[in-house]
């Protein structure tokens, strides 16, 4: 297999795909469970109704999420608006976090989970780097005439 750039990103859209699609395992984990994880993360929070229906419903968007990718990753150039839309997700996500940690701050940088959530981040940046790179490079490594027939089919 040579590693050309649409290998790189239908392998990257692949593991991430499979990673996302593993929440699987927290959609549909017994209550117990659930109650037990919320403990190590949060201590002391309530696991109630809400607590139970957001952190399943985030399980299984991600699980949704994860099962595009892996179909996205079958033709990279049919679904490149998609995969383009992959990274404006990923930052809002990561805004989104700051927004969260914001009003929390300096005491939760003491919690452990404050630091994965951080490296998921990080790692986040890194695959939306990644996509856009490859993109422009599966773009630009396709011939001229070919890039204009596409544009005048899509006219």
């Amino acid at each position: 297999m040579i590693l050309t750039a649409k290998n790189w990103l239908k392998f990257i859209l692949r593991f991430n795909g499979i990673l996302a699609a593993l929440a699987v395992v927290a959609v549909l984990m017994p209550q117990s469970w659930l109650v037990w994880c919320v403990s190590k993360v949060e201590p002391g929070l309530h696991v109630g109704l809400l607590v139970s229906y957001l952190a399943r419903a985030l399980s299984m968007f991600f699980v949704l999420v994860g099962i595009l990718l892996i179909e996205f990753a079958k033709d990279v150039e049919r679904y490149k608006t998609p995969i383009r839309i992959i990274p404006i997700w990923c930052l809002f996500a990561i805004f989104s976090f700051g927004i969260c940690v914001s009003t929390s701050l300096p005491h939760i940088t003491e919690q452990w989970f404050f630091w994965a959530i951080t490296i998921d981040g990080v790692y986040s940046l890194v695959m939306i780097i990644a996509v856009l790179i490859l993109q422009s490079r599966i773009e630009n490594a396709k011939p001229k005439n070919e890039t204009n027939k596409s544009l005048q089919q899509t006219s």
